[in-house]
């Protein structure tokens, strides 16, 4: 079974102007990386019979609940646990994590931070001698074996 297309809200944005544009459905999937027949889905899906297609309405964020998502991402909850707490999809809770992220709101945490140049620990003396050590290594065994020329 193919994998699941989850449906971000650039992708619909992306479909709705396209759609409205006249462009046609096999040109469109091919834009955003689905197969025809997942988008004709899509569209039927999103359409009433016989009305044109239409955007759907994100929910706003309320200043109440942007303190609280704050709060509990600060208390170490997970997306997924904050969209149940919030009645709001992970994907909702994500995008708005991510949002207050770049904002500076909230600190990037894990291992991917989602930044391109993300400051990296600097290994202390012990560690910097291991791969000093490690590093020779390598390199006696390549010369060794005639690995690399």
């Amino acid at each position: 079974m193919p994998a699941k297309i989850i449906w971000t809200d650039e992708m619909l944005d992306h479909l709705v102007r396209q759609r409205e544009a006249g462009v046609p459905a096999r040109k469109i999937a091919e834009e955003l990386g689905v197969g025809s027949t997942t988008l004709e889905q899509k569209i039927a899906e999103l359409c009433l019979e016989g009305q044109p297609l239409r955007k759907r309405v994100k929910q706003e964020w309320p200043q109440e609940d942007v303190d609280r998502i704050i709060q509990m991402a600060r208390d170490g909850m997970t997306a997924p646990e904050i969209a149940e707490e919030l009645d709001r999809s992970a994907a909702s809770v994500n995008s708005k994590l991510t949002k207050l992220r770049r904002a500076g709101v909230l600190p990037w945490v894990g291992q991917g931070t989602g930044r391109k140049h993300s400051r990296k620990e600097q290994p202390d003396g012990e560690m910097r001698a291991l791969l000093r050590r490690f590093t020779a290594a390598c390199e006696a065994i390549k010369e060794a074996t005639g690995y690399g020329r």
